[in-house]
């Protein structure tokens, strides 16, 4: 018979086992439904796949703010349209038509002109329409012209000129006076391109330098597609542009930007010819423009003889525009001249005083 011996257990092993038992008891007394909880999710693999998701998602966030802040903020301004370039057929918009002088254009140093004309019980070519662009063959000016109750129109020539009685009338164009001064004022110190412009001026009652004019059909190099005489201006486009125009009504603005796109295409060839011809004169900033008579019945002998037919195709358009060219040569050179002789007076007058 085996006898059982009894283990007797120290005062400090009494006291850790006590202790262990109030640590049990403790963690005994804790919410099930929380053990519960965390069991569920931590064996549940949908749930650590939405606790993934919502990490990554965090740090997407925070990684696009940060190169979202380097980027330039988008203004919240309207962008400006580009501005289309104008080509010599570009159709003239509504509200540039008898518009006079169209505000936020910039007329620059080159200006082209054409002149559309009418006739009269008195004359055979009045003053209709006006029509000026710029260097980039934007329209700077366009009126059409009041005729005068004394002096009635007794032919459009709609055919040709593409004025029509509605054009004409009170309310609607302008007087001649104001015509002429606005389109005086806009000539000052710039340079005029235009095909014939001699009738132009004419009709216009102005004289103009001619070493501040860029006539196509006065230009040597373009001579040669009409056998060494005066060509038209339909015959240069057709030649040199390879645009057809005039092919039934005209329209001055359309033969200005004609005439400019042409002197652009030989601008250093017109003007050499140019500076040949006046020399420093041409170097003038300040350009006069003198009016010749505010009525234009005095300048008719110059042109009366030149039919529609006539000034399309350039035949006597030269003889019209080279007389009036030469005048404003032989004006600039006695002008050089009597400037000369009166400082060499002055110089002999200065010696004079000081052998004295």
């Amino acid at each position: 018979m085996m006898s059982t011996s009894t283990i007797v257990l120290s005062s400090n092993w009494r006291k850790l086992q006590a202790l262990g038992q109030t640590h049990r008891s403790e963690s005994e007394t804790k919410s099930p439904s929380t053990l519960s909880k965390r069991k569920r999710i931590g064996n549940n693999p949908q749930a650590n796949h939405y606790k993934q998701g919502v990490r990554a998602t965090k740090r997407l966030k925070m990684s696009t703010q940060s190169v979202t802040e380097d980027l330039p903020v988008r203004s919240t301004q309207s962008i400006p349209a580009i501005k289309t370039l104008i080509s010599i057929t570009t159709p003239l918009q509504a509200h540039e038509q008898n518009a006079g002088l169209i505000p936020g254009v910039k007329a620059g140093t080159y200006l082209g002109l054409d002149c559309e004309m009418v006739r009269t019980l008195q004359d055979d070519r009045r003053l209709a329409r006006v029509s000026i662009v710029n260097y980039h063959l934007e329209t700077v000016y366009d009126s059409f012209v009041l005729s005068d109750p004394r002096d009635p129109v007794q032919d459009y020539r709609t055919d040709i000129s593409g004025i029509r009685p509605s054009d004409l009338r009170k309310g609607y164009a302008r007087d001649i006076g104001v015509v002429r001064r606005e389109v005086k004022d806009l000539f000052q110190g710039r340079v005029l391109v235009g095909h014939a412009l001699g009738n132009d001026l004419a009709v216009l009652g102005m004289k103009y330098p001619g070493y501040a004019i860029r006539d196509t059909s006065r230009y040597a190099g373009y001579r040669k597609f009409a056998g060494g005489t005066t060509p038209g201006l339909k015959l240069l486009c057709r030649e040199v542009l390879g645009l057809e125009i005039q092919g039934g009504e005209h329209c001055s603005v359309v033969d200005a930007r004609a005439a400019l796109e042409l002197y652009r295409k030989e601008k250093v060839g017109m003007d050499a010819d140019i500076r040949r011809k006046f020399g420093k004169l041409m170097d003038r900033i300040k350009i006069q423009v003198k009016e010749i008579d505010t009525n234009v019945d005095a300048l008719d002998g110059e042109v009366e003889n030149v039919s529609d037919d006539e000034e399309e195709d350039g035949s006597q358009e030269g003889d019209v525009i080279g007389g009036t060219q030469e005048l404003d040569i032989d004006v600039a050179k006695s002008d050089v001249v009597e400037k000369k002789k009166k400082r060499k007076k002055k110089r002999k007058h200065k010696s004079r005083t000081t052998r004295a």
